[in-house]
């Protein structure tokens, strides 16, 4: 019976050691959050929608105009350095932070923040609610299955849709094996918050170059949009869950793209490896007659970033078929 005491204290000492490192972790995280929030604070304002805060930056003061929807990780100032910035002399431009992203809480009901319809009818309120009652609809990737959500649901407060390599039919559900273990209970427990205090920036920035594959990132591109954001540890758990409930959300709402009548641009890069074309974006195209469809050859996923004039062309022209120009 000698043994007792020293399994114990090895016990005892297990414990202690797994207190301390889940300390040093909650500490860690909410430092590095800190710090974060100082670096890249909100730039826009805050609206109510039935109780539910959303963030948002306005961008020109004439022109059409248009709402932005940025993808999974991303936020405002994804849209907003580039994109929002090459339209804001000829458009008004709402830019949302999507919910559980950014700065916009996650909705009040439902653990994945919604789906894309629920998303796309808080910011579509939120836009009514200051001025843009018909605005042209463009989303980017995961934004795009709230863009064709909002114009799918709601055409009566949308001009046109523009997709960019937008995420809009089932693709069989397969998501990345770190969204996979972060929507396990024990994943979810675990990994937001030692992501969130220990991942290094080097590790971040490998994730923006491989998005963007194969081009390269516009020069500040990182420090410009506050890639770290992502990964405090309740956007993450978001982000994830998000994006694993996509599929089952589209086989739902991709029922009802026949009946979009408005103008429609769509575009997409062929080297895209992230939302792939011909599952998404030429199967859109080909069901709707009206749509205009610009594969952008060599392209990858951010379309928005790398290839702003031919992206800004198809709004025009979107503007221009909505009869806004």
């Amino acid at each position: 019976m000698t043994f007792l005491p020293s399994a114990l204290k090895i016990l005892l000492a297990l414990i202690a050691l797994l207190a301390a490192s889940a300390v040093l972790t909650s500490c860690t995280a909410s430092s590095r959050t800190k710090a974060w929030e100082e670096r890249w604070p909100p730039e826009g304002e805050f609206i109510d929608v039935a109780g539910q805060p959303v963030h948002y930056v306005r961008m020109g003061n004439s022109g059409p105009q248009i709402v932005l929807i940025h993808g999974a990780s991303g936020n405002t100032r994804d849209m907003e350095i580039g994109l929002g910035a090459a339209l804001a002399d000829r458009y008004q431009v709402l830019i949302f932070d999507r919910p559980g992203l950014g700065y916009t809480p996650t909705l009040a009901e439902g653990t994945d923040s919604g789906t894309p319809a629920e998303q796309a009818d808080v910011l579509r309120q939120a836009a009514i609610a200051l001025g843009f009652e018909k605005p042209i609809v463009l989303g980017h990737s995961y934004g795009g299955a709230v863009a064709l959500a909002w114009v799918t649901y709601h055409p009566e407060n949308a001009a046109a849709l523009v997709d960019l390599a937008g995420a809009i039919y089932p693709w069989g559900g397969d998501v990345s094996t770190l969204y996979d273990a972060i929507n396990t209970s024990v994943g979810s427990a675990l990994l937001p918050p030692m992501i969130n205090a220990f991942a290094p920036t080097s590790v971040m920035e490998s994730a923006v170059e491989g998005v963007f594959e194969p081009e390269a990132a516009p020069e500040g591109y990182f420090d410009d949009i506050g890639v770290p954001l992502i990964a405090r540890k309740e956007s993450m758990r978001a982000n994830a869950l998000q994006v694993a409930h996509l599929d089952a959300a589209l086989q739902v709402q991709s029922q009802q793209y026949g009946e979009i009548t408005m103008p429609v641009e769509i575009m997409h890069g062929t080297e895209d490896t992230t939302v792939y074309l011909k599952i998404h974006s030429q199967a859109l195209a080909d069901l709707l007659p009206q749509a205009n469809f610009t594969p952008i050859e060599g392209a990858g996923h951010m379309i928005h970033h790398t290839h702003i004039s031919e992206v800004v062309a198809v709004i025009d022209r979107a503007a221009k078929d909505a009869g806004l120009n």
